[in-house]
């Protein structure tokens, strides 16, 4: 086993360490920022649950492997792929437009490096037998949708503040 295998074979366990992170942030350091954004992952899980529902009678909405210790049988959108997009864009508009690294080559290793996270974990899916490409792309799409949405919300939310 290859450490490209070790890494795409565990990568599925991000977004729940993300999750809990964010909510222990919001909790432990009292930041408004980290509770929102962990309202934010919510939202995002209950419209892939919603998507999950409307799509489960198309073509292509069951996961590629049954036998695959992946969850339900019904894997458009994929959940993951979901997660960590949207993870991945919000936290890049938010490195961008907050300009919270004051060294722009900084504000670039950080976006290129949370792409290169959301990409990896995209793989772990389809190479773990729980998605197909299109699954993890609808995935995907539907996360960087709902980044960019509340991304915005929430700058005009706590810019109201």
């Amino acid at each position: 086993m290859t450490a490209a295998d070790i890494i795409i074979n565990n990568a599925s366990a991000l977004p729940a360490y993300i999750l809990l992170s964010s909510l222990l942030e919001g909790i432990i350091f009292q930041d408004n920022r980290g509770l929102l954004f962990f309202i934010v992952l919510c939202v995002n899980f209950i419209i892939n649950i919603l998507l999950k529902t409307l799509l489960w009678e198309l073509p292509g909405s069951h996961r590629p492997n049954e036998n695959a210790t992946c969850g339900d049988k019904y894997g458009n959108p994929s959940s993951h792929a979901q997660f960590i997009w949207c993870f991945a864009i919000f936290w890049i508009l938010y490195i961008t437009q907050s300009n919270i690294f004051l060294n722009p080559v900084a504000n670039i290793l950080s976006s290129v490096s949370l792409i290169l996270i959301a990409i990896i974990v995209s793989l772990s899916r389809v190479s773990q037998g729980c998605h197909t490409v299109l699954q993890v792309f609808f995935g995907a799409m539907a996360g960087i949708i709902v980044a960019i949405i509340a991304f915005f919300a929430c700058k005009k939310l706590l810019m109201a503040k």
